[in-house]
């Protein structure tokens, strides 16, 4: 009988139904990070860091993908990331400032070296290097042979890329003030002395790691010196110096090599404007002259750095300088090994901020040619954003009157429209800004044959020539079922077209995700492999939370591979596949488990035009439909796609939002809608969704209709602004760093300078006009002219600086709340910007939870709330403690209730 109780005893435990703890600062502490860190080439093992909360314990796990072994290595390092050698036997760790832990993956012997200050592996050797702590001897160890070589008086040492060679810098023996590179073989232990002089300022190798390249210095004279060395010479020859790469650019100064093409013929530098001293007094007169003439205001000039880089190349074989970049020049997607550069050449000085009435904003595009250097205009003042083809034969951009992809063929420079006739979505978004940026495009065939590009679910083909015509790879499959399909890569470089492609999967419809496969040159539908209510990776999506897409990993030399998966109630843990079908778990962390944690469900509510829209509501795990439950109501744009995340338990989320797990946690129900914008009225259309979901909220049975909350962040905060002064539903209100007057926010400046009137335009604040046109636009959606008929109690939160929502807007809100007698709390943190972290994180936490246990809960009232706090008691008296007398907010200055 016994024995039968404690097994009943353990089984209601295990289950979840005994009382377990809400989440608080303790939890916080000791709450576990994962992070991959890399997959052995051969696909048998794989490392991952455990971080155990907050107290910098950090520890290096590997292990076995076909077995159960696995070690675990404790760390304090931060510097360098562990690896795998290339042929999978050996893994290198950092496991402190001065030691290293090498790990042989075959015997599961372990050594440590200690006494470093760096190290260096090499790729594909087995070879690592590193100095002593006290000493400039470099060791390369031979991990395999166990073998060494050393060297004394290392300056730098490098390894090629393949690992093969390593470059070593020697200051020569005492009295000599030389300096020498020396080229060692680690296959064949041969050295070779490549140069030697008096200054080595930079070596690189050629991406073929068939040539390198050098610039020296003369220590007397500053004369620079740049030399070649290919491999199988006797020694490096010098190719230029500084007097012929300054011929002609007098007023600039060389900063480095920037690197060598393969061919061997082209050397990039970067240069730099000389510097001008001023000569002339400063005036005791501190002043800022604001023209109208100026291209770039004030604000920004004093901003930005005074400096720039700019990239040169030496022909090695014409023995010529070329400038690539001039004033207001920036080369797109370079790339060393390309004899064509895009050039986007801005008109003025003045960034794209203001390029939709700027003139000094818009952008001119040129297709610059080695060796000749000549450069052809492509398109005049255009905001168009341009790609270039990896082989270098055409420029991709998208036209958004157009609805259409452009290509710009090179050669015969001719323009063609791609997807002229196709009706498909290529993007979506209510923002009023043109989507100008190419962000939709997947990939390239090899030798520019063929560019694939999303749609709004599906892949597609495109002939950048223009005579195939267009082809949906999916086959139309992720349209038919509301499924987003996306390479899982995602890296835009070449696509494989030989093997199948593996495509991450979402499903707008009930928010699964996961992986398909599909083979390009086929016309059948993507194969589903694995979909479910979790998140391995969602591609390409803005309304998921930070952090939660992990990018599949593979090993190098085998279809081996690594994904995370969590879920609303599942710790983003480590899993193994070959097929994505089969999945072997790695890790299995799980501190959920022994919290009250939550719960997430999918909700359809209605409006008042009968339009539909979903939300997540979030419950806790003790969840009792008997008990009638307050609710808060938190919001941005659309967060249902995150219905089946993990959200790691936190004082704020995002330096000023609510955390969901800590109030579900102390039992809140917590529900997040989805809201879609009209152009003109982001205030009207938060008050449409946020107001029909609290009332269709109000209606369920568990849900305490007359215990309704709402908080919000940046955007979010101008929505509660906007909120509490268009309704009376709600019992307490919380806005973060939000907006109030989007009069007085249109002109303001932003953290770097630059003036925020495009935000309001053309982004976040979604006006689409400007308020001289719409002036009553601008006022209808300012939360400040309808101050007076706020009746809910409002907790604002700013700090002192904030570079996207000044707080002055704070300061308009407050000083109008607080003259009509309103009740309002406005908390000024003098750190963070736009949000706070660390102890301001964790005291606006608590100062935010206790108004909401106030108001919704009916908990006492703290000191703050009731007294405020002097000025001079600041730091002093935080005023955090409850009042037991059972005491409420009393009238406001105007000694009126409302």
């Amino acid at each position: 009988m016994r024995y039968l109780v404690r097994l009943l005893l353990l089984i209601f435990y295990c289950h979840g139904y005994a009382q377990k703890p809400s989440l608080d600062q303790a939890a916080y502490k000791s709450w576990p990070s994962l992070n991959f860190k890399s997959i052995s080439n051969d696909g048998e093992y794989v490392s991952y860091e455990i971080k155990e909360g907050n107290d910098n314990k950090k520890s290096v796990s590997i292990n076995s993908t076909t077995n159960d072994w696995a070690i675990k290595i404790y760390t304090n390092a931060d510097a360098g990331e562990p690896i795998f050698t290339n042929d999978s036997r050996f893994f290198i760790l950092r496991v402190s400032s001065d030691s290293l832990c090498v790990l042989n993956t075959r015997n599961k012997s372990i050594q440590y070296i200690r006494g470093i200050k760096d190290v260096k592996v090499s790729s594909s050797t087995s070879v690592i290097g590193y100095t002593e702590r006290e000493h400039t001897t470099l060791t390369l160890l031979n991990l395999k042979s166990n073998s060494k070589v050393r060297m004394h008086s290392v300056l730098d040492y490098q390894f090629c890329d393949n690992g093969n060679m390593v470059l070593i810098k020697i200051k020569d023996e005492e009295g000599s003030n030389k300096t020498s590179l020396m080229l060692l073989s680690l296959t064949t232990g041969k050295s070779q002395r490549v140069w030697t002089g008096d200054e080595i300022l930079t070596m690189t190798w050629s991406g073929d790691q068939k040539r390198i390249a050098i610039q020296a210095k003369n220590k007397q004279d500053e004369f620079h010196s740049f030399w070649l060395f290919t491999l199988g010479d006797t020694a490096a020859r010098c190719i230029t110096s500084s007097a012929v790469i300054l011929r002609d650019f007098q007023d600039m100064e060389i900063e480095r090599i920037e690197g060598l093409n393969n061919e061997g013929r082209f050397l990039f530098l970067l240069m730099r404007e000389r510097t001008v001293e001023i000569t002339k007094q400063p005036s005791d007169v501190s002043l800022n002259v604001w023209s109208y003439s100026d291209e770039k205001l004030q604000s920004q000039q004093l901003t930005e750095p005074e400096i720039r880089s700019y990239r040169f190349v030496f022909d090695i074989k014409d023995r010529k300088m070329l400038r690539l970049e001039g004033r207001n020049d920036f080369i797109q997607d370079f790339n060393m090994n390309q004899q064509a550069f895009l050039i986007t050449h801005y008109n003025g000085n003045v960034g794209s901020g203001e390029a939709d009435w700027n003139i000094a904003g818009k952008k001119d595009y040129y297709i610059l040619n080695l060796p000749e250097g000549s450069r052809r205009l492509i398109k005049r003042n255009t905001d168009f954003k341009y790609r270039i083809s990896p082989g270098g034969h055409f420029a991709i951009y998208y036209d958004p009157d157009e609805s259409s992809y452009f290509s710009y063929e090179f050669e015969n420079q001719r323009l063609t429209n791609i997807t002229k006739g196709l009706n498909t979505k290529w993007y979506s978004s209510d923002k009023p800004g043109k989507p100008f940026g190419l962000y939709n495009l997947a990939g390239w065939y090899s030798d520019d044959k063929a560019l694939l590009i999303y749609d709004e679910f599906d892949i597609w083909q495109l002939d950048p020539s223009g005579i195939r015509p267009p082809r949906n790879l999916t086959n139309g499959y992720g349209q038919k079922t509301k499924t987003v399909l996306r390479f899982a890569s995602e890296s835009e470089g070449q696509i494989d077209t030989i093997k199948p492609s593996l495509l991450a999967a979402f499903n707008q419809n009930n928010k699964h995700n996961g992986f398909y496969s599909m083979v390009l040159n086929s016309d059948r539908d993507p194969e589903r492999l694995v979909m479910g209510p979790f998140i391995f990776d969602i591609k390409s999506n803005p309304y998921i939370p930070d952090g939660v897409n992990f990018s599949v990993r593979k090993s190098l030399n085998n279809d081996a591979f690594v994904v995370r998966r969590m879920s609303a109630s599942e710790f983003p843990n480590l899993f193994f596949t070959r097929d994505f079908k089969n999945f072997r778990q790695l890790t299995f962390l799980c501190p959920q488990k022994q919290y009250n944690w939550y719960r997430t469900e999918l909700h359809t509510f209605g409006l008042e035009d009968s339009i539909m829209s979903k939300g997540v509501l979030y419950k806790p795990e003790n969840f009792d439909p008997k008990k009638r439950y307050p609710v808060i109501l938190t919001y941005y744009e659309r967060k249902s796609d995150g219905l089946n995340a993990y959200l790691t338990p936190e004082d704020l989320s995002n330096g000023c939002s609510i955390n969901i797990p800590t109030y579900v946690s102390s039992e809140y129900l917590v529900f997040v809608p989805d809201i879609y914008f009209q152009v003109g009225e982001p205030g009207e259309s938060t008050r449409k969704y946020v107001v029909s979901a609290a009332k269709y909220l109000a209606k369920l049975p568990y849900v305490d209709s007359a215990r309704l909350g709402i908080q919000g962040c940046s955007f979010g905060g101008f929505e509660t602004n906007y909120l509490v002064t268009h309704t009376n539903l709600f019992s307490a209100a919380c806005s973060a760093s939000g907006i109030s007057n989007f009069i007085s926010g249109y002109g303001s400046l932003a953290g770097d300078g630059s003036v925020l009137q495009n935000m309001y335009e053309s982004t976040f604040w979604r006006m689409g006009f400007t308020p001289w046109e719409k002036p009553e636009w601008y006022i209808n959606n300012s939360p400040i002219f309808k101050v007076n008929q706020v009746s809910t109690p409002l907790l604002m939160f700013h700090t002192s600086v904030d570079g996207v929502c000044p707080f002055t807007q704070a300061i308009e809100l407050f000083t109008a709340l607080r003259r009509l007698g309103k009740k309002a709390w406005l908390l000024e943190y003098n750190d963070g910007n736009h949000g706070v972290e660390g102890n301001s994180a964790k005291d606006f936490a608590i100062r935010m939870h206790q108004f909401f246990d106030h108001y919704l809960k009916g908990k006492p009232c703290p000191r703050w709330m009731l007294q405020g706090i002097p000025a001079n008691l600041k730091r002093i008296d935080l005023g955090l403690e409850l009042d037991s007398s059972g005491k409420t907010p009393g009238l406001g200055l105007t000694r009126s209730e409302y």
